[in-house]
């Protein structure tokens, strides 16, 4: 029964094994993540305007694949007296002003609670995103494919959740 059961988790994992080959894992202990791109990713600073008007500094690390961008902001509370509900309502909102929301999950990975959003973008596109609020930092990893084939897209941006 062991054999049979590692067999079967051998050849379900075999295609994501595959597809995981041509990406790229990058760690950035100093934002405390690890994600996999698709190519090596552009690093930009900029701000985050949060609610009521607070600005927070925001790093945006992206990279593209075909119709298809690839995204993580981290935007450091640390210095800013706001409630993790409110960071993470307005970020919800935020997301949820592009277009209609088709998923609106909360999830928990590794104690931390978090939210699954799957919205069909007002322009065509289709967007996967997680929020997550952790140590006073907001984390938005979003996969977003755009038009003419976002439908055909949609299924890779799993990928990058």
């Amino acid at each position: 029964m062991r054999r049979l059961l590692a067999a079967c988790s051998i050849l379900l994992a075999a295609p994501t094994l595959a597809g995981a080959q041509t990406w790229t894992e990058c760690r950035y202990p100093e934002a405390k993540f690890v994600v996999q791109f698709p190519a090596e990713p552009m690093v930009v600073n900029d701000d985050y305007k949060a609610t009521v008007g607070q600005i927070a500094p925001v790093t945006l690390y992206s990279a593209a694949l075909d119709n298809i961008s690839y995204t993580v902001t981290v935007a450091d509370f640390s210095k800013i007296n706001l409630a993790e509900e409110a960071v993470v309502g307005a970020a919800i909102k935020a997301l949820s002003a592009t277009g209609d929301v088709t998923v609106d999950v909360t999830e928990r990975i590794n104690r931390q609670y978090s939210h699954e959003l799957g919205i069909n973008g007002k322009d065509g596109s289709r967007t996967a995103a997680s929020v997550f609020y952790v140590d006073q930092k907001l984390y938005l990893p979003i996969g977003k494919a755009v038009p003419p084939n976002a439908m055909a897209g949609s299924g890779k941006l799993s990928r990058f959740q």
